[in-house]
């Protein structure tokens, strides 16, 4: 008798502890509750902590903005730009826009925006900043400024092939981050950029920090 109750109390035990260990259905495992946490999260890049990226937007360094549709990303032609986006010809323009982005660059704001300026001529031969247009703005938490210039693209020592180009428009907007500015420039044919500028506002209104 005392044999059998013991085998008895032996199986209880067992069973208590085949119970404890075997997982059920309804317990998602740590790995995957991890998971889910963070899968609205992108790894930004390899070595930096998982950042969270805004539905419809695009990484460009430490910053996400909204890039619109018709905006062509493609490897940058220099490796002082972080990114470069080609913006194709429209309202009869001749060629393509172009618009590179920049940070970390020398200069601060004030004399990068007089670098620009100054790689563009009038035809009277006047400075261009008498003729630039340039105002400033709160957006979100960053001061930008916009600028935006019409003239003769002049042959650059960037490597831009063709020599002068007439009839060229520049526009632009420095973005002050808390960690560096982001120097965006666009150029191209005075139609074609005419029909981006707003869309180029918009892109700069739309950028956050990641």
């Amino acid at each position: 008798m005392i044999k059998n109750k013991n085998l008895v109390y032996g199986l209880i035990v067992l069973a208590g502890i085949l119970v404890a260990y075997i997982p059920t259905q309804d317990k998602v495992p740590e790995r995957i509750q991890k998971e889910k946490i963070t899968e609205n999260h992108q790894v930004a890049n390899r070595g930096e902590s998982r950042v969270s990226i805004q539905p419809g937007y695009t990484q460009i360094g430490t910053i996400q903005a909204n890039i619109p549709q018709n905006w062509l990303r493609e490897t940058p032609s220099s490796n002082m730009r972080i990114a470069q986006f080609r913006l194709p010809k429209v309202n009869g323009g001749s060629e393509d826009g172009l618009i590179a982005v920049f940070a970390g660059i020398g200069g601060g704001i004030e004399g990068n925006i007089k670098r620009w300026l100054g790689q563009f001529k009038r035809p009277d031969g006047k400075p261009m900043s008498e003729f630039a247009t340039i105002t400033k703005e709160t957006v979100g938490h960053f001061n930008v400024t916009f600028v935006s210039a019409e003239g003769t693209l002049l042959a650059s020592s960037m490597g831009d092939a063709g020599g002068e180009k007439r009839g060229y428009y520049l526009i632009a907007a420095i973005v002050e981050t808390h960690s560096d500015p982001y120097f965006f420039k666009g150029t191209g044919p005075l139609l074609t950029m005419k029909g981006y500028e707003e869309s180029f506002k918009k892109f700069i209104r739309s950028i956050l920090e990641l």
